[in-house]
């Protein structure tokens, strides 16, 4: 089984406006160091940079389950927690608890401290790092 942790992908609207071109903001001079500070310390809201705007995004968690050399089964959900009752679930229904899980992930801790937590209860299961 591989888990993989948050695939982001760009939230698609059902339908879209047209936008108009944008017009470009009147260029002003930079502000001075000094200028930049306000006398408590902190920066100034002119100094501040404005956030970017983000597009919104999707956040998936997928799990690729190989019980056989020829068939495989992907699982996907919005985040860990519920990714991980659904591969319990599919283990549970399929018979497949009896042998050894091996879990191939990458190098995130927290992923992998959760799945260690997760399946904590089975004797054999064996965390590979991709």
């Amino acid at each position: 089984m591989a888990v993989g942790h948050c695939v982001e992908v760009k939230k698609q609207k059902a339908h879209r406006r047209r936008r108009t071109p944008a017009t470009p903001a009147p260029i002003t001079p930079p502000e001075t160091a000094a200028e930049a500070v306000t006398l408590a310390g902190e920066p100034s809201p002119a100094a501040q940079a404005s956030p970017a705007r983000q597009r919104p995004q999707v956040a998936n968690t997928v799990a690729r389950i190989e019980p056989g050399s020829k068939k495989h089964f992907t699982l996907s959900g919005s985040g860990l927690g519920p990714v991980l009752r659904f591969v319990l679930a599919f283990l549970l229904t399929n018979d497949l608890l009896g042998g050894r899980i091996h879990v191939f992930t990458d190098g995130y801790k927290s992923l992998q401290q959760t799945i260690r937590a997760f399946l904590a209860w089975h004797p054999r299961v064996w965390l590979l790092l991709d």
